[in-house]
């Protein structure tokens, strides 16, 4: 009986094809999530889907375009409720500030209207052949920025925003250029996009901090700023600045939570009462693969996660009291001779593998020759660079610079300095963009210059990715990160062999990959 009445149905199916000229096709919702993933089979023009606010999605398969005039995306489209069940189907005019995030499933080329969507556009794409053997590791970085003559990504003088991996965690950060002296009326920095990502800047500005002969600017990790002297290096450590080596431990084959203490000795030349920690430091790469792990559990439902957390608005709370708390900071202990103990002075905190950051501890203590300095931290996260006492002089106040020229890949670009200018419109980088920043200073004077750049990226989706996909390790990532950090060891410790190798090898080049205007 089963088998007649399929055979009914099947017949029922092929009269009412004959009978008509067009059948009209019908999208479920997960036919739209494969067709998005075909990237090499689906002809122009590009797939579009949104996230809506209420929870809705639209599905545009073709056809649709940007109403420059309304703000709005405009063609037949798919309508979905927050349970995916099909609302309706027609032609749309969905108004953009009604859409959280956008997918599509190849790269958008940003002529016309299509620049509106880019700050808020998840990407699948394919990635360069490098990463397949390990697609964890593969290059990935927030703006890069350089001065004109610095060559290759290990002179980067900066990194901004690193862990501000959607909108709703933009911010902005403060980084030290390592320009200690500059007298110059105009001061050019390049800004670059070398990974598979899209870079939304909402500031970008230059702190000039004026200077006396002797003395050099650090900043604290409370973005306050103090002119110090003189300059005392750890004793009999396995890392300076000057020869070009880190600090830097592998991690535990059992458990990624595993801390390990440096113990820092400084012999100094005279007594102080303004003694400050001077470190450089940055991550390893064992962030990114947490990042890409995430994103990758996510597999083709990653534009659904990802605009859940925006909606939810909790995403950075839920990253903070997760594998961030589990991690740990790189802690600071100051031996007292008097209590016999080790005495907490504060932390060290930058997302971040490629930059060094330079940072300032105050340590308000008062010493005589000797000082015996512990650094707490995880092992197998953190590079150490340099470390070293100095005597700090005194608080300053930077003067702030706005961009007063861009040029994008050799082009100057008045639109891209009025989007930089603008909330309503911030300036979009894509991979392969390349940036000169001109601001104008005040004339005769030192400064010891940093940088402020405000803003959020937005990871491309890898193919690689997709076929990790595992909704369960990911929850566990989120709700109990300390189970997961041992359970995640073993694979961790397979990509820790290459990682760097592949992720410095996998740098987008300094070449647009799509048109620009």
């Amino acid at each position: 009986m089963r088998i007649l009445i399929r055979g009914l149905a099947l017949l029922a199916l092929a009269l009412m094809v004959a009978n008509c000229k067009e059948v009209d096709y019908t999208w479920q919702y997960h036919q739209v999530d494969e067709a998005e993933n075909q990237r090499d089979s689906i002809s122009d023009p590009t797939i579009l889907k949104a996230h809506l606010r209420n929870g809705e999605v639209y599905y545009f398969p073709n056809n649709w375009l940007v109403d420059t005039q309304r703000i709005a995306v405009r063609g037949y489209a798919y309508r979905y409720d927050a349970n995916r069940d099909l609302l309706g189907k027609g032609e749309e005019l969905l108004l953009l500030d009604s859409v959280v995030l956008f997918e599509v499933n190849k790269e958008l080329d940003l002529t016309d209207g299509n620049a509106m969507l880019a700050p808020f556009t998840i990407i699948n794409a394919s990635i360069s052949l490098v990463c397949l053997a390990n697609p964890k590791a593969c290059f990935g970085s927030c703006p890069t920025f350089y001065l004109p003559e610095d060559e290759g990504l290990f002179s980067c003088r900066a990194e901004g925003f690193s862990n501000a991996i959607c909108p709703s965690l933009e911010y902005g950060d403060i980084d030290d250029l390592k320009v200690p002296h500059f007298r110059d009326s105009v001061f050019s920095l390049l800004m670059k996009n070398e990974a598979h990502e899209t870079h939304v800047l909402r500031e970008i500005e230059l702190y000039a901090l004026p200077i006396k002969e002797g003395e050099t600017v650090y900043q604290s990790r409370d973005n306050s700023f103090y002119a110090a002297r003189n300059l005392f290096l750890a004793q009999e450590v396995p890392f300076q600045a000057a020869d070009q080596e880190e600090y830097f431990s592998k991690s535990d084959p059992d458990n990624l939570a595993s801390q390990e203490e440096v113990i820092l000795n400084f012999k100094l030349d005279q007594d102080s009462a303004n003694l400050g920690l001077v470190l450089d430091f940055r991550q390893s790469l064992m962030t990114t693969y947490f990042i890409y792990n995430a994103i990758s559990y996510m597999g083709d439902e990653v534009g659904e996660i990802f605009s859940d957390l925006e909606q939810r608005g909790d995403l950075y709370e839920t990253m903070d009291k997760g594998l961030k708390s589990e991690l740990g900071e790189l802690e600071v202990y100051l031996w007292s001779e008097a209590q016999e103990e080790w005495i907490f002075k504060g932390a060290f905190y930058e997302t971040g593998p490629i930059a060094i950051n330079r940072q300032i501890l105050d340590l308000e203590h008062a010493a005589k020759d000797e000082l015996r300095i512990k650094l707490k931290m995880n092992r197998g996260l953190w590079r150490i660079d340099r470390a070293a006492i100095t005597h700090i002089q005194r608080k300053l106040k930077p003067e702030v610079y706005k961009v007063d020229r861009i040029t994008r890949n050799g082009r100057s670009s008045a639109k891209d300095l009025r989007d930089l200018q603008s909330p309503e419109a911030p300036l979009v980088s894509m991979p392969g963009d390349r940036f000169q920043l001109d601001f104008h200073l005040a004339a005769n004077q030192d400064y010891a210059l940093f940088l402020y750049a405000k803003g959020y990226y937005l990871e491309w989706m890898r193919d690689a990715w997709l076929a990790d996909k595992d909704l369960w390790k990911l929850r566990q990532m989120f709700k109990t990160p300390s189970r997961y950090l041992k359970n995640e060891a073993e694979a961790y410790k397979l990509y820790e062999e290459n990682m760097e190798e592949v992720f410095w090898s996998s740098q987008v080049p300094a070449k647009p990959l799509s048109l620009k205007p």
